[in-house]
């Protein structure tokens, strides 16, 4: 992925629960990855509530109540986001890739040996003009070594946590498959047009563990965009 200009981060926010589907269901056309992973989309239920500002207009600092993708065209230009991480402070994951300053870092959940991957970074060298959800693909398509028609084709929108706000919620693309080893693995990313941002979270999990699974218990509680004045 391109070289961040952000990678500086905090992992002691308060995450917003989602009560969202915990099914998610593997089907439709599938690509190979550079991990020979096949890959096809998710099922999942994410609505998208009408985009609306909570700041003056024109101050920079507008943040929507939601962060849809359609939300991105209100997003204060001020404003940045990172991942909330909350696996630093959890007993069940072992910091098992330490940030490498380019805005990549890992876990592992000790009892499954399931990575949870995070990467977070400048995406201006990717683009897109049409839209967060339009360049949401091709974060997922530089992240997979894919072309975005491909992903476009095989991903659908999710959910994941929002703050500000206790009950908000960051549109994302999902897609999901399985390794040659008989693992599995989920890709969530998010594009922010406003400032370029890139946001992935890869959850990859060995043989006889379920990536969507972890992937969804992570959803519903862990896996939270924060959005504020120059993080």
């Amino acid at each position: 992925m391109p070289q961040p200009s952000h990678p500086s981060r905090s992992r002691a926010f308060a995450l917003s629960a989602l009560l969202l589907p915990a099914a998610l269901v593997l089907g439709g056309c599938a690509f190979t990855d550079p991990g020979e992973r096949t890959t096809a989309p998710l099922t999942a239920d994410a609505g998208a509530p009408e985009a609306s500002a909570s700041a003056d207009p024109g101050d920079g600092l507008e943040t929507p109540e939601d962060l849809t993708f359609e939300a991105g065209a209100v997003l204060g230009t001020r404003l940045r986001a990172q991942w909330g991480d909350s696996l630093v402070a959890d007993a069940d994951y072992t910091l098992t890739t330490p940030d490498d300053g380019n805005g990549n870092w890992a876990y592992t959940q000790n009892s499954t040996q399931c990575e949870v991957r995070f990467w977070q970074g400048d995406v201006s060298s990717i683009g897109s003009g049409e839209g967060d959800r339009a360049l949401s693909d091709a974060v997922l398509a530089t992240w997979l070594k894919v072309s975005p028609d491909e992903v476009t084709a095989a991903a659908q929108d999710d959910m994941v946590g929002y703050v500000p706000g206790t009950s908000g919620s960051t549109q994302v693309r999902v897609v999901a498959g399985s390794t040659q080893s008989g693992g599995s693995w989920v890709a969530a990313a998010r594009g922010l047009t406003s400032f370029h941002g890139g946001f992935v979270v890869h959850v990859t999990c060995p043989e006889g563990q379920s990536a969507q699974s972890l992937y969804s218990t992570l959803r519903d509680d862990k896996l939270t965009l924060v959005v504020g004045p120059g993080l």
